[in-house]
């Protein structure tokens, strides 16, 4: 067990900027981990993980100003938690944009290809996508009015005639890290019902990704906080 001592009292179950008093999360496994650093917890860099990681020995996060708390167990196996609904944290981006570009079937060999290269060569990164029979759906990080963004659509309207290519900004994405999937209905519900519409779905175990108006993502994560925790 290789013990590194933060400031804080473990991976926490939220930002605390937004909820009050989140606990730390029990155990995680190295995936989950991945995961809820990939949609922004900021506790440890890759570099600090990744050699004990390969070196198959578990981690403990501890902190050096609460050292009597356990903290949050990394490990290979996600262990049991403190959770009660299925439900393990929450993470999330702000300033997300949505591309949805649905093509014609002679297009689909090569359109994913096709779209990333457009992104990468202007420097706009791509947090998630999706491929459905109708087309691909990819959430970018990229500044409401970016330029390179619009250029980027513009060029793959140009390549792909035909296609439908819709661009929708001003979003977050909110990471529910869940061990079962029956919560993901209900944690929809509790925002729609906070009112914040959930504008893109996208069920990817251990997790779901929620995508909200970035101007109501806190009240997203605080009804979805609320209804896992409270």
């Amino acid at each position: 067990m290789y013990e590194n001592w933060t400031d804080v009292p473990g991976i926490l179950t939220a930002d605390p900027r937004i909820v009050k008093n989140p606990a730390p999360i029990a155990s995680l496994s190295y995936p989950e981990l991945q995961l809820l650093s990939g949609a922004g917890t900021q506790v440890l860099h890759e570099s600090a993980v990744a050699p004990v990681r390969a070196a198959q020995i578990p981690l403990q996060i501890r902190s050096t100003f609460e050292p009597e708390l356990p903290g949050t167990r990394i490990g290979f196996e996600a262990g049991a938690g403190l959770e009660k609904t299925g439900v393990v944290g929450f993470a999330g981006r702000r300033a997300v944009s949505m591309l949805r570009v649905l093509f014609r079937e002679e297009t689909r060999a090569d359109a994913d290809t096709l779209v990333r290269a457009c992104l990468t060569q202007r420097g706009v990164e791509v947090f998630h996508s999706s491929q459905g029979v109708e087309g691909l759906c990819l959430l970018l990080i990229a500044k409401p009015g970016q330029d390179a963004l619009h250029a980027a659509c513009d060029e793959v309207r140009r390549l792909l005639p035909g296609a439908q290519v819709k661009l929708r900004e001003n979003l977050a994405a909110l990471l529910a890290l869940c061990r079962t999937t029956r919560e993901v209905p209900k944690l929809a519900a509790a925002m729609e019902s906070a009112g914040v519409p959930v504008h893109h779905l996208v069920q990817t175990p251990p997790g779901a990704l929620f995508c909200v108006n970035d101007s109501q993502y806190e009240t997203a994560l605080r009804a979805a906080y609320a209804l896992a925790f409270g």
